[in-house]
């Protein structure tokens, strides 16, 4: 069970690997001319009408604090080639080659602990660099990883308003 528990998190530490499978093949799938992307989460709405956003700081800490190596790369494409994926192995060198392995995206989101009301824009990702573009949207999994802190944190945020009233 350890040995199993240490290869998830360590999947996980690798930011290359902490996606979709089906995201690795995205960037053959974008226009020739795109060179920009800007992606987005939301609260859709549910039971409540308003959302208490928490644990983006945990999340960019946790996987985005630390570069990317060749390491992870040659990680990556074996991981891919085995589950018959394509590999941006390309993308990925340039990376390392010209942010030192640090990801080039913008990440803005609103304040955490902030209440705010559906329907609107939580957390932005954009990536400016024409090569790398595809990044905005790779790290979608990864960010909406947010959704379980978030959804506990609103839960009990309307609860203990429940709780106050009565």
């Amino acid at each position: 069970m350890q040995t199993t528990l240490r290869s998830f998190a360590s999947v996980l530490a690798n930011p290359i690997l902490n996606t979709d499978s089906y995201k690795a093949s995205h960037y053959l799938q974008y226009p020739p001319q795109a060179s920009a992307m800007f992606s987005y989460i939301e609260s859709r709405g549910g039971c409540y009408d308003r959302t208490l956003f928490f644990g983006l700081q945990m999340l960019l800490k946790e996987y985005l604090c630390r570069p990317v190596t060749h390491a992870m790369i040659d990680e990556a494409k074996a991981f891919f080639a085995a589950h018959g994926e394509p590999f941006n192995e390309a993308g990925w060198r340039y990376i390392v080659a010209q942010y030192d392995g640090y990801l080039p995206v913008r990440i803005r989101a609103v304040a955490e602990g902030s209440v705010v009301p559906t329907h609107n824009v939580l957390v932005t990702a954009e990536c400016e660099d024409p090569e790398v573009f595809w990044l905005a949207s790779y790290l979608e999994t990864m960010l909406l990883r947010v959704w379980y802190p978030v959804t506990v944190a609103t839960q009990s945020w309307h609860l203990r308003k429940t709780i106050r009233r009565y």
